[in-house]
């Protein structure tokens, strides 16, 4: 390496004063001599006499002399040393500063070669100290051509610049730099200092910031679907409840053999794709009220399969392969049954020619290098589902939007935009993952993560009793419901089956019908949200009258909504609206035999 040699600034002053000592030391010795030898000419007149004493007055002036310049050349080399060692000292110091710098420093010629460069910018493009000697800058910078870089250098002056490009190392791989330049003239020519910090990292991070800022915007805007969706749930599911209501009642009053029959199974048919449209919302805004329980995901997957088959169509085919373990998670199977479904229908409508949909079932085990790679997770062991069609796959447009409510690739009547939606939520609130792979042209593979338990599998529950088969009941109930239509459904229902019911339009009006009629009301049915006092006030107001009341809370709102008022306590016996009439009728028989 060049070592840069600063020069003394003192040669020329030090030069100048010798020059001045030598001139005066010069006259006093002529001077000196003359007077003295004019003097003893004129003292004595013994020539002889004088010859000795001048010969002796010449040793003194050379002992003299001779001292003379020896301090002089004691001082001057004294000096001369001082001045090296000082010179040397900032040299070093300089010298390690460029080379402790935490940044590469590189010295270019105005031909674009390298002059100086220190450890760390060798070290930076993986080059020996000798051999970055031998490169131009166009060797390594790959953000310009050899004549925009000249052109750089020879217009860079004393205000210097600043800009970020690309370099790349010796090994062919690259990184981000960030230079400052600034332009000097040394030794007779112009040379230019670049300062180069390698900002990888640092745009590694800005990347990961604006990510999380962009999944944040889209945290927001699915949050504000969820609350548009638990507002609307409400009352939607309130209108549903009665439709589905009067549907049934009217379906039972009907005989078997009457022609118009086939009307209230139409309308309950219409009725459940209205629910299961509320759910979907629920299910991607992670509102809904869901049933978790140890389930088999390879028998989840088999309960449905018939259908799938059956949603997919004759011209697709459907391959299943499982675990040979089995998957145990906790999840709603229900749910899970309907992220399936869902999977099947888009699958359908991206192969419209024919194709495959293979759903795989195994085992894996998330380590740190996999939560890295992958962005998501915690370690433990997950079932994997691995769903794939040979489908028309997904341009970057639609991939980024995929998981979003209301975004669909189908046409005007098509497709809600609810489908993928549901499922990212479904899947996210039993504490899984989803991602996805897929190009145009090439199928997409759409991969669940579902953190495996160890648990026991419980008996199935048996199915309700027919409606027809209830038990009826002679007790009173309570119902307090503020939503007319419900209302007047409900107690026609319940009243229909024996029991006798007193209804409050909401918490105040269930409060004093409760103290009217004390001493026969055996059982609560209490909507949760009501105006004037909410289901659970009036019931902790009734209580306190009769501690041994009975009570059944109902509500559409989501499960969040109903937990955030604090309304609900663990345990409590709740029905989510709308309810099929016999799972109401039986709720009810169960609470009151409990």
């Amino acid at each position: 390496m060049k070592k840069f040699m600063f020069p003394n600034k003192n040669n020329g002053k030090d030069r100048h004063a010798a020059l001045k000592i030598v001139a005066v030391y010069s006259l006093f010795a002529a001077l000196w001599i003359y007077f003295s030898d004019h003097a003893l000419a004129l003292l004595m007149k013994d020539t002889g006499f004088i010859v000795h004493i001048s010969v002796l007055k010449g040793f003194l002036f050379i002992i003299i002399t001779g001292l003379l310049l020896y301090e002089l050349i004691s001082r001057y080399i004294k000096k001369s040393m001082q001045s090296e060692r000082a010179l040397e000292d900032e040299v070093t110091r300089r010298r390690l500063l460029l080379e402790q710098s935490r940044d590469g420093i590189v010295v270019l010629d105005q031909n674009g070669k390298v002059y100086e460069a220190n450890r760390r910018f060798t070290d930076m493009l993986g080059y020996s100290p000798e051999e970055i000697l031998q490169l131009h800058v166009w060797d390594w910078d790959t953000q310009w051509t050899s004549e925009q870089l000249l052109e750089k250098i020879r217009t860079v002056d004393a205000s210097g610049d600043h800009f970020e490009t690309l370099h790349k190392r010796r090994d062919g791989t690259f990184y981000d730099v960030e230079i400052s330049t600034n332009g000097a003239v040394y030794a007779g020519q112009k040379l230019v200092f670049c300062i180069c910090r390698d900002i990888t990292e640092r745009k590694k991070a800005e990347e990961e910031k604006e990510k999380l800022k962009n999944e944040l915007l889209q945290a927001q805007k699915m949050e504000a679907v969820g609350q548009l969706a638990g507002g609307v749930a409400h009352d939607f599911n309130n209108i549903l409840a009665a439709i589905i209501g009067y549907g049934h009642i009217l379906k039972v009053k009907m005989q078997e053999d009457d022609p118009l029959k086939n009307y209230p199974d139409r309308i309950l048919a219409l009725s459940d794709r209205a629910a299961n449209l509320t759910k979907s919302l629920l299910a991607f805004s992670r509102k809904q009220i869901i049933s978790p329980k140890p389930v088999n995901l390879n028998k989840v997957i088999k309960n449905v399969e018939t259908l799938l088959s059956r949603i997919i169509g004759e011209d697709l085919k459907l391959e299943t392969v499982f675990a040979t373990d089995d998957l145990i998670v906790m999840a709603d199977p229900g749910q899970m049954e309907q992220v399936f479904m869902n999977f099947a229908t888009n699958a359908r409508d991206a192969m419209p020619n024919g194709g495959l949909l293979t759903i795989c079932t195994k085992t894996i085990e998330m380590d740190r290098e996999f939560i890295k790679e992958h962005g998501f997770g915690n370690e433990g062991r997950y079932a994997l589902i691995a769903i794939t069609d040979t489908g028309i796959g997904m341009d970057s447009e639609t991939k980024e939007k995929i998981f979003e409510p209301f975004f669909t690739t189908k046409g005007v009547g098509k497709g809600t935009g609810l489908g993928l939606a549901m499922v990212y939520g479904a899947i996210t609130q039993n504490g899984g993952h989803i991602n996805f792979y897929s190009e145009p042209g090439k199928g997409t593979t759409f991969k669940i993560y579902l953190p495996l338990i160890q648990a026991k599998i419980e008996a199935e529950e048996v199915k309700p009793a027919n409606i027809h088969a209830l038990e009826k009941g002679p007790e009173t109930i309570l119902l307090a419901e503020d939503e007319p239509e419900v209302r007047l459904l409900t107690k026609n229902l319940i009243e229909g089956y024996g029991y006798t019911v007193i209804d409050a339009i909401d918490g105040a009006d269930a409060i004093d019908k409760f103290m009217l009629n004390k001493d026969k009301i055996e059982l609560l049915l209490f909507d949760v949200m009501m105006p004037q006092k909410n289901g659970r006030e009036a019931y902790e107001e009734i209580k306190k009258i009769n501690p041994d009341v009975k009570v059944i809370f109902t509500s559409g709102y989501p499960a969040d909504t109903v937990r955030k008022q604090a309304i609900l306590e663990e345990g409590a016996d709740f029905i989510i609206k709308p309810a099929l009439p016999e799972n109401l009728l039986k709720k009810i028989r169960d609470v009151l035999e409990k």
